[in-house]
């Protein structure tokens, strides 16, 4: 798929100069750090990533019926990143931040 209609392609077409998408492969996961796939030098650490619960060890609160009705259970659920994973990476150059926003493929 070439980036002009990739979703990473779509959001660089969107995004003003201020900003930028990354490709980056998870090195670490404690601490958190990854690498640009475009660049191997571009090594990230926690400090600078902000990474979203959705993509954490995190609890969600469901409702749900089986054989009765559950009200307000919590679910942890396990969406971590691991070693290997690649994803995106929103780059905020006036903050110095990057934002995980997803796996990537």
């Amino acid at each position: 798929m070439t980036d002009e209609v990739s979703l990473k392609g779509v959001f660089q077409g969107l995004i003003p100069d201020q900003l930028s998408i990354i490709s980056a492969k998870v090195t670490s996961v404690n601490p958190f750090k990854v690498v640009s796939l475009n660049d191997e030098k571009l090594q990230i650490s926690s400090a600078s990533l902000i990474v979203p619960n959705h993509l954490k060890k995190h609890t969600e609160k469901m409702s749900f019926k089986l054989d009765k009705q559950y009200n307000n259970i919590d679910v942890t659920v396990d969406n971590s990143l691991a070693v290997g994973d690649v994803v995106y990476l929103l780059y905020l150059k006036t903050k110095s931040k990057f934002f995980v926003l997803d796996r990537g493929d």
